[in-house]
């Protein structure tokens, strides 16, 4: 038997009331899209910005504060922010994107490496080439995914059977599900889960403080070699003590900051069984990694799963 459901308490957002007589009844208070944010529980009706063509030299760059529906395309160097959602019936050309909502490009997205596109929902696309994405949500791809840096709050899926992602590097919290991974001409593939994006930013940071004082460290220790090399008896000379007492302390830093990472990465990998699935094959050299493990595919493999097995990175057939 099924388990039972709980209830919720939805809030009337923007642009809607609940019903006097009945409050399990929200009603529209306006023309315009439904949408439900499952985080806040809110229901709104969003006012909706239609551009019949492309936005291009004709609109100028679209700031609105409803949802946006471009009959044509994004096209190059021109850009769309909105707190809602965006839906582009043609394609986006080496555009930039920011919204809180979805995304939902009917063609394609195809970037230059540039320009972000940045998405608090989820993405619903044909395909992907040499775009960097940041989503909250799921990214999902119908054919492609290639020459791209992806990181996603969710899962990133190639829906088609022969979806491949091709080059890049794809981060994604929870799941990544494709047809093949990398090809024959070993282009470089990174395919990472198992990473809770809320505490992202802090790992970074915090990586990026442990690799600066490594070399500062390693400048003091070069310098203090050099008078090694060069003094009969360097202990004497007092710049030689206080470059020794600048390394000690800039190596007493370093490790308090690596034991400060430590625990970071305890809510930073904190993830629920993050899974890779390869339908088809997954090509040599593809790096597969999942939290702090990383698995190199030393051979071409044909439907295959990587998930983790104790301390280690378990790969096995698709059944």
């Amino acid at each position: 038997p099924g388990k039972f459901g709980k209830d919720i308490n939805i809030t009337a957002g923007a642009g809607t009331y609940k019903d006097p007589k009945d409050a399990s009844i929200i009603k529209a208070a306006s023309d315009g899209i439904i949408t439900y944010n499952p985080n806040a529980l809110i229901v709104e009706v969003q006012k909706l910005y239609a551009i019949p063509g492309s936005v291009d030299f004709s609109t100028g760059n679209v700031h609105v504060k409803s949802s946006v529906d471009v009959g044509g395309d994004v096209k190059t160097g021109f850009s769309i922010t909105t707190p809602y959602d965006i839906n582009v019936k043609g394609r986006i050309e080496h555009a930039e994107i920011i919204c809180d909502g979805n995304l939902n490009v009917k063609g394609g997205i195809v970037g230059d490496g540039k320009q972000i596109i940045k998405v608090g929902g989820d993405i619903h696309t044909g395909y992907i080439r040499d775009q960097q994405i940041i989503c909250t949500g799921g990214v999902y791809a119908g054919t492609e995914i290639s020459g791209s840096i992806i990181e996603s709050g969710d899962d990133v899926t190639l829906v088609k059977p022969d979806g491949r992602i091709v080059g890049g590097k794809i981060i994604a919290s929870t799941k990544i599900v494709a047809g093949s991974a990398g090809n024959k001409y070993d282009v470089p593939t990174l395919l990472e889960v198992g990473v809770n994006f809320v505490h992202r930013e802090k790992y970074l940071k915090k990586c990026e403080l442990i690799s600066e004082a490594h070399t500062q460290a390693e400048t003091i220790k070069k310098k203090i070699d050099i008078i090694d090399s060069g003094l009969p008896d360097p202990g004497m000379n007092a710049a030689y003590k206080a470059l020794k007492d600048q390394h000690k302390g800039a190596v007493e830093h370093w490790v308090i900051m690596c034991s400060d990472l430590k625990e970071i990465e305890k809510d930073y990998f904190n993830v629920d069984d993050p899974v890779i699935m390869i339908s088809k094959t997954v090509f040599f050299g593809v790096k597969i990694k999942i939290k702090n493990l990383v698995y190199e595919v030393k051979q071409d493999m044909n439907r295959v799963m990587f998930r983790l097995n104790g301390d280690q990175i378990e790969c096995s057939p698709i059944k």
